[in-house]
C-alpha cells in the first residue's frame, strides 16, 4: 500500500525507502545488529494521544535509491536494512495522520557522509517550488533540539488544489553513533492554515524520545 507521490519516495506498507552504505544480510532481512534495535523503537506511550500501532516491519539491503527533494537534487544511497514501526491516528476520513520510525545501523565511516549529503540536498532545495501532476511541492528546513551527533529535518507542504486538500509531510534524520533514526509524518489538512495534529513541539518530543531509547 504505497501512498504518495513519486517526489516523496516512501511507502506505508513497509519501512521507509531510505538508507545508505552496504549490508551483508539477505535482501529480505536486516543484519542481526539492526534487528536488535527493535526494542528501541517508539511505542504508543512514547508517541502519546489517540494513536494506534499500524504495524512493524523489517527491510534488508537493496540497490541504489534516488529521492528527489527537488528537480535539481541527485541525492542517492543504498538501503542498508532497517527495522520500523508505523503509527496511525484513527479517523473517519480517507487520509489518516501517520507517523513512521525507522532505525538503521550505518557504518561509522559513512554516516557523516550521509548527513552531509542530506544537508546539501536540503540546502539546494530550500525555497524551491516545483509542480508535479498539477500539485505544488517544496522542502523547507525545520529546527530540531540539539540531540544526537548530527540532525537534519525538513517539511514539505504540498498544495493539491484539484483534490481540495493540503499535505504536510515532515522528515527527520538523526545520526547517533552508528545508528540512523528516521521519523516521517504524513498529514492531509483542510487547508494551508489548518493546525496539524502533530505539532512541531510534538515532533521534537518524539525525536528526543527516539534518540533516548537507543542503546547507550
Amino acid at each position: 500500500m504505497c501512498q504518495l507521490r513519486k517526489v516523496l519516495s516512501w511507502c506505508t506498507a513497509g519501512v521507509l525507502v531510505l538508507g545508505l552504505g552496504s549490508g551483508c544480510s539477505s535482501p529480505s532481512e536486516p543484519s542481526a545488529a539492526t534487528v536488535a534495535l527493535e526494542p528501541s523503537l517508539l511505542t504508543v506511550d512514547d508517541v502519546g494521544g489517540d494513536v494506534e500501532v499500524e504495524g512493524h516491519g523489517r527491510v534488508g539491503p537493496s540497490s541504489e535509491v534516488v529521492i528527489s527533494f527537488c528537480p535539481d537534487s541527485d541525492f542517492a544511497f543504498k538501503e542498508v536494512g532497517g527495522v520500523s514501526v508505523r503509527f496511525v491516528w484513527p479517523t473517519d476520513g480517507n487520509q489518516p495522520t501517520k507517523l513512521f520510525e525507522t532505525l538503521r545501523i550505518v557504518e561509522s565511516s559513512k554516516i557523516d557522509t550521509l548527513m552531509t549529503d542530506l544537508e546539501a540536498a536540503v540546502a539546494l532545495c530550500d525555497g524551491v517550488e516545483w509542480t508535479d501532476y498539477g500539485d505544488t511541492y517544496s522542502w523547507t528546513p525545520i529546527d530540531l533540539p540539539q540531540i544526537g551527533d548530527r540532525r537534519v529535518a525538513v517539511q514539505s507542504p504540498s498544495d493539491r488544489p484539484l483534490q481540495g486538500s493540503f499535505d504536510l509531510n515532515r522528515r527527520v534524520w538523526v545520526a547517533n553513533g552508528d545508528v540512523l533514526v528516521e521519523i516521517v509524518t504524513f498529514e492531509t489538512l483542510d487547508g494551508s492554515t489548518a493546525a496539524p495534529l502533530i505539532s512541531d513541539e510534538d515532533l521534537s518530543g518524539m525525536t528526543v524520545a527516539a534518540v533516548d531509547k537507543l542503546p547507550q
